[in-house]
């Protein structure tokens, strides 16, 4: 008799059920597949489950084989997370006392929302007859960013390492500074290739010139740190935008390049601390504090060197003219009180 005997091959056919197969023999007349009448699940601890609805003979007494009488009702996997090439949920399993090593379930469907501590996505599959029904998978963890800026989502386990899903293509930001990550699948029931995408809403934080951080929903549990590169290091306050390029590298010969421009307004606090304000269409609104050190070079401009918590310098200066202010009257005011405020907040100015 053979070691894996009471060992199965389980995999998904096109229509999203499990298959259990025979392993040894494949190419035999008496090789055997059984198809299992349920759905896939994901559990609170984001392992993979199959609950049975109903079992042929045969299908029962190679569960009942596989796992015993526990088995009949739902089949429980080991494995590793994953995405295919085609966006969609790949669940390789280890080898255990029913699983062998190097077997795949590839579950699929579409990525439907994309949350800050998580993952939706919708499989369809046959029901009776000829009809399909839907149902979703959560897939609890965090985003973070591969370090070729692109998307990945860690698939948190209890007690076992997490599980990456890298997003190999590239992403584009939208009008409301989203992230909106798109991509082609094939479609179940027609076969044909159809685009699909999925949005992380969030806000980001330009504190600094080399970095772009975005919060996925806000949430500082779940923060994306792009490598960026500013493109306005000399900006003018009135005019409210901030520009920067990202890099995204696709393979290891090709990639993509992102413009991003933020507009919004500059805010002067009382303690001579800078904050650049970006109003979103949610009604979040993003604030990137900088300390900075202030040049009075001429009786119409004011000139502000950027700096980071840490007192170091950003290379970012930021130009205040008469303009910015609504009379002159207060930029005389602010300009005067400079040099007063300077030694209560330790600022530095240089007239």
């Amino acid at each position: 008799m053979k070691k894996d005997k009471y060992k199965f091959k389980y995999f998904v056919d096109p229509l999203n059920r499990l298959v259990i197969s025979q392993p040894f023999a494949p190419d035999s007349v008496l090789h055997q597949k059984i198809v299992v009448n349920g759905k896939f699940v994901i559990d609170k601890n984001n392992n993979l489950e199959y609950r049975v609805k109903s079992l042929t003979p045969g299908a029962r007494q190679w569960l009942r084989a596989a796992g015993g009488e526990d088995n009949l009702h739902k089949v429980k996997f080991k494995g590793k997370w994953s995405l295919t090439p085609d966006h969609n949920l790949k669940f390789s399993l280890h080898e255990s006392r029913t699983q062998m090593l190097g077997n795949n379930l590839i579950l699929t469907g579409d990525i439907i929302s994309a949350k800050a501590n998580e993952l939706l996505f919708a499989i369809t599959a046959r029901g009776k007859g000829n009809s399909f029904r839907s149902h979703i998978l959560k897939l609890a963890g965090q985003w973070q960013v591969s370090k070729n800026n692109r998307l990945k989502f860690l698939v948190q386990r209890y007690r076992r390492p997490d599980n990456a899903l890298l997003f190999k293509g590239g992403w584009d930001i939208g009008k409301n500074y989203e992230i909106i990550y798109k991509y082609k699948r094939t479609e179940l029931k027609t076969k044909t290739r159809a685009d699909n995408e999925f949005i992380l809403a969030g806000i980001w934080d330009i504190s600094s010139k080399k970095q772009l951080k975005f919060l996925v929903g806000g949430d500082t549990q779940s923060t994306l740190n792009f490598k960026a590169e500013l493109q306005t290091p000399v900006i003018y306050a009135k005019k409210g935008e901030i520009r920067y390029k990202v890099g995204i590298g696709l393979t290891t010969q090709r990639g993509v390049i992102r413009r991003i421009v933020f507009s919004g307004k500059w805010h002067l606090n009382r303690d001579l601390s800078l904050a650049f304000k970006i109003k979103y269409k949610s009604g979040k609104v993003g604030l990137s504090y900088f300390k900075a050190d202030y040049s009075i070079n001429s009786k119409n401009k004011i000139s502000c060197t950027l700096k980071n918590e840490e007192n170091k310098k950003l290379g970012i200066k930021v130009i205040f003219t008469r303009r910015f202010f609504k009379d002159s009257e207060a930029f005389i005011r602010y300009r005067d009180s400079l040099a007063e405020k300077a030694i209560e907040f330790g600022v530095r100015v240089i007239f």
